[in-house]
């Protein structure tokens, strides 16, 4: 696969695209809501887009970048895919890889967009808005359920990335 064909996978495997994706797709509404709602959720989209496109686009950062690179991101986006309720440091990471942390780290930013760190909190907020919308789980076990300690840090890091807590989104679904 040519390397502008990974970077456009790579952005549109992006899990706040996916997330975003996943309420439009799930949308309920109707009138003049749902032609708000669409419009915002556009809205949405293209400024997601626009902070990636830089990632998506730079694509002789990739060129400099192995296969043996681009597999270690690879198998630090399955790890953390599989394990992100008890998600590994980037030292283990980087033990598992091969790599250094600093060259990992580099390589995963350019390759998919953001930092390990950010993507495992895209994909825990992901796995926790689905348990929201589609379970009557108590936050509090959702919270656990996608590795947050405590409620209250997961409610807070739920309403920056959907900008309203989980207590209220659940409420608005209803």
């Amino acid at each position: 696969m040519p390397l502008r064909d990974r970077a456009k996978n790579a952005c549109l495997r992006n899990p706040r695209l996916q997330v975003i994706f996943s309420q439009i797709r799930n949308s309920i509404r109707s009138g003049v809501e749902c032609e708000m709602y669409y419009e915002s959720k556009i809205i949405e989209l293209l400024c997601v887009f626009s902070e990636l496109n830089a990632d998506c686009v730079v694509v002789p950062e990739l060129r400099r970048l192995s296969g043996a690179d681009r597999n270690a991101v690879e198998d630090v986006k399955m790890i953390l895919e599989e394990r992100f309720t008890d998600a590994p440091t980037i030292a283990q990471l980087a033990l598992l890889t091969g790599k250094s942390q600093a060259k990992l780290q580099h390589d995963f930013k350019a390759i998919v967009g953001c930092t390990i760190h950010g993507y495992l909190q895209s994909i825990r907020m992901a796995k926790a808005l689905d348990m929201v919308e589609h379970t009557e789980t108590p936050l509090y076990i959702i919270a656990r359920e996608v590795g947050c300690k405590k409620p209250g840090r997961f409610a807070e890091l739920f309403k920056n990335t959907y900008g309203v807590t989980p207590d209220i989104h659940r409420r608005n679904l209803r």
